[in-house]
């Protein structure tokens, strides 16, 4: 071999090598920062409330068998001491962990809560081509048949007092006389909603919404129906995102700003959309005490945390969309973007 061959060899070696580490430590950072949970914080002083209100968001555990950082995590949510628990689904992350959900969800069945289901509460995760998160329009296969306990879990959160709220609504009372209804539909990204079942909304003095994937057609059918706050997951916030933060894609129809946070709403013309975006939040430290937290929050009644702006415009609804707590076991890797859950302070 001729020296100039030699050196070509030598240098396709250290840059294959060279590559080989980078992507090592990309792989590395990315299943690092999936086990790092945060809890954002919001506030939003609604004028409708005559008692304050703090609603736990809880979004797409894609709970696996190896994820028990995730589990005790999932029962520290406890020690906020919630007067709502919204659990938004796809809890399943592989088969054969019922009895995990169960115990991460157990603590949290002393709060009233509503839940509603994603695709990976009824179908195991599968290998999914890259290529369809980019063109989402794609024909995918079709599942019928679920594979996953989804009626035992169901079993389980309803006889502690949790309604599941499939294409339904629910008042619920709260003290001092306070009315909230929350309305919730299956699975849009599905297709399980039937929009046309929900009605219209009954006398409360509060309207939440609650879903799984926030297809436009869902968002438009709870504003219209006069919904003040909707919650809804799927997206994981993108997942892999730059480093701004900014989502490369949302998994819906939604625009990739809208893939997580706050945002309002409004009414738009046909084929049009409008919104405004709302990034004022605070966030807890990783591993925080989260009992100390609470007490810390109720001493000074939300004041330190940004406040949402207060007023909505006439026939406009407020939106969260959550990061999410866990990610696919075919891609647990979380970039600029890190799992997430939510309390809100509604007043």
């Amino acid at each position: 071999m001729t020296s100039t061959a030699s050196k070509l060899v030598r240098y396709a070696g250290i840059t294959l090598g060279l590559g080989v580490a980078s992507a090592a430590s990309l792989y590395a950072g990315g299943t690092w920062a999936r086990k790092r949970p945060r809890v954002e914080v919001r506030r939003w002083h609604t004028g409708k409330l005559s008692t304050p209100l703090k609603v736990l968001h809880v979004a797409d555990p894609h709970l696996g068998k190896s994820d028990q950082w995730l589990k005790a995590f999932m029962q520290s949510l406890a020690a906020l001491d919630p007067d709502l628990v919204v659990s938004t689904g796809d809890n399943f992350g592989d088969v054969g962990v019922v009895e995990d959900l169960k115990e991460a969800y157990a603590p949290l069945l002393q709060f009233p809560g509503v839940f509603v289901y994603g695709s990976n509460d009824y179908y195991s995760p599968k290998p999914k081509a890259w290529y369809r998160y980019l063109f989402p329009h794609l024909p995918a296969p079709k599942r019928n048949v679920p594979d996953l306990p989804y009626q035992e879990l169901t079993d389980f959160l309803t006889s502690a007092g949790w309604s599941e709220l499939y294409n339904r609504t629910q008042v619920l009372d709260f003290s001092g006389g306070m009315k909230v209804s929350v309305t919730g539909t299956a699975d849009a990204h599905i297709k399980r909603d039937r929009l046309a079942e929900l009605g219209p909304l009954p006398q409360a003095d509060f309207h939440l919404g609650v879903t799984h994937a926030p297809y436009q057609r869902i968002l438009n059918a709870f504003r219209d129906r006069k919904v003040d706050l909707t919650f809804a997951g799927h997206t994981h916030g993108g997942q892999f995102c730059l480093p701004n933060g900014e989502a490369l894609v949302t998994n819906c129809d939604l625009p990739r700003p809208l893939a997580s946070g706050a945002f309002d709403w409004l009414p738009a013309q046909e084929g049009e959309l409008a919104f405004v975006c709302h990034p004022e939040s605070a966030s807890l430290p990783v591993g925080a005490d989260l009992g100390a937290f609470r007490e810390a929050l109720e001493a000074a009644t939300g004041s330190s945390v940004p406040s949402v702006p207060d007023l909505l415009p006439q026939g406009t609804m407020r939106v969260y969309i959550s990061p999410g707590l866990g990610t696919s076991k075919f891609a647990p890797l979380r970039f600029f973007c890190p799992p997430t859950a939510t309390l809100w302070l509604l007043s």
